[in-house]
């Protein structure tokens, strides 16, 4: 019986995964080229062999670039469009069962709704990592081999030992190594709390585990390959785009020309998390039997953090001092641990979600000492409070019972409206992105070195969507030998 009742259980699964992929595939096939893309874009058309792209590989990590597998990506994709869907839309689905798995089994419902929230990104981060290709295959791929690291090491949440067999510590290896050559606050992030997981484990288990320490050795070896790039020498010449000013006081300097920058794409401008955390860390303090009050204190506290955002967002006005912001911010830090640790029910959840809220600020530390950054860089830090808000939702609710199938629909409304939401926007991008090529076929056709293309609607959406870079992708000899005049629609 039991068997026969396995498919049955399965299947609702099984068709909310293929239902997503889709709609992942189809809405990343509608993202256009934009930005550097350009550049990769005539990359792709001039890579005819492997020992070619090997070439390319190893000549941008001795010069400019040493991010091997994000590079690797990028130039697989690059004049492939089909290629491109297919790789973006296949990656940030295993990111999003890889988060589901960080918050619960997976089931419709936590699959839906980390669907959800994975999409729900600050419109300026979106932009620079999801539609962006040179983005995606540099910020969203370590993230995923983060995350499924820690699906790996729940054991260490649960207070278990590890099950250290040798296809786990093999995987854990390839985890460790691969993530490790993308973008290098992750790469610093991963070899952290790779350190933190094994330390604990041997601490708390009073034993060694070979899937934690081949993790932890991928890691090293990954960022050892990574730094002894010789372009980190050039980190700081007028000719590099990165830099890093040297000293405490250079430091100083750059922390607070990034702080800024830092505090509004991840905390100031993200509503579905201050208000998710505010409401759920509001929900077990009311659910304490006996409020003492420093819990009083405590959510007064958080709720006029969450007040203070909203109203920013709401009502803009002047912009605070930085020492306001960043003071507020660590308040706000501050008192969502500790609501955490004193609150929230002992156990698989609370750890994981003091963990994830801690790995958060550790993971945009980095971030404060090297120039130039974006919101993009923040993504990795995002992730990690919405596992955060991810777990503790799991908590309040596992006392909590709920009819399945009106949970399940309530979850896939908000899933396909959120999906719904995005075609809107980037469908017309798409058609306008195929007008365009046409348009620019045609000119070139007729020799013309000035050619007129119209802007792409929803712009704001996307990232550098119209600059001289298309004469990276169209030119007759060299390029830049176009130049491009941009209009509006309207005219």
């Amino acid at each position: 019986m039991a068997k026969s009742h396995t498919p049955g259980i399965r299947m609702p699964l099984l068709l909310t995964l293929a239902a997503l992929l889709a709609a992942l595939l189809a809405l990343s096939a509608l993202f256009p080229v934009t930005g550097d893309d350009w550049y990769r874009e005539t990359v792709g058309q001039n890579l005819h062999t492997l020992s070619e792209l090997a070439e390319l590989l190893i000549e941008k990590y001795q010069t400019t670039n040493p991010r091997l597998l994000g590079n690797l990506l990028a130039y697989c994709a690059g004049s492939h469009a089909a290629l491109r869907a297919v790789l973006r839309g296949g990656i940030l689905f295993i990111l999003i069962l890889a988060a589901a798995k960080n918050i619960n089994r997976l089931t419709p419902i936590p699959v839906l709704l980390t669907f959800t929230a994975l999409l729900v990104l600050p419109q300026a981060m979106f932009a620079q990592v999801y539609p962006w290709a040179a983005g995606f295959f540099n910020y969203v791929p370590p993230v995923a081999t983060t995350l499924l690291f820690f699906v790996l090491a729940r054991p260490v949440f649960e207070k278990e030992p590890m099950r250290d067999v040798p296809s786990a510590a093999l995987g854990a290896f390839l985890l460790g190594f691969s993530g490790q050559l993308f973008i290098e606050h992750n790469t610093l992030y991963a070899l952290l709390a790779s350190l933190v997981l094994l330390a604990w484990y041997i601490l708390e288990q009073r034993r060694f585990s070979l899937v934690l320490f081949f993790h932890t050795a991928g890691c090293v070896l990954g960022t050892a390959l990574l730094f002894l790039s010789p372009a980190y020498r050039a980190i700081g010449n007028e000719d590099n785009a990165y830099t890093i000013e040297r000293g405490l006081h250079g430091f100083l300097n750059t922390a607070r020309e990034n702080l800024p920058d830092m505090l509004q794409s991840l905390i100031e401008t993200s509503p579905v998390l201050y208000l998710s955390l505010a409401a759920l860390c509001l929900f077990f303090f009311f659910s304490l039997r006996k409020k003492r009050w420093s819990d009083v204190l405590l959510t007064a506290v958080i709720t006029a953090a969450a007040l203070w955002y909203l109203a920013g967002q709401l009502l803009g006005g002047p912009v605070p001092t930085l020492k306001l912001r960043l003071l507020i911010a660590l308040i706000w830090g501050f008192t969502l641990l500790l609501s955490c640790l004193l609150w929230v029910p002992e156990g698989l959840q609370r750890r994981r979600a003091v963990f994830f809220l801690l790995s958060a600020a550790a993971a945009a530390a980095p971030l404060a000492v090297v120039s130039p950054i974006g919101p993009r860089c923040l993504f990795l830090s995002y992730v990690l409070l919405l596992l955060t808000a991810g777990n503790l939702l799991q908590a309040a609710l596992a006392d909590v019972q709920r009819p399945a199938r009106a949970a399940t629909a309530a979850a896939a409304v908000l899933a396909a409206g959120v999906w719904v939401f995005y075609l809107q926007i980037y469908f017309p991008i798409h058609q306008a992105e195929m007008a365009r090529e046409h348009s620019i076929a045609q000119a070139m056709a007729r020799g013309e070195t000035e050619i007129t293309v119209v802007r792409y609607p929803n712009s704001a959406w996307l990232w550098e969507p119209e600059s001289q870079k298309m004469g990276e992708q169209y030119f007759y000899e060299t390029p830049h030998d176009i130049t491009f005049v941009l209009v509006n629609a309207e005219s």
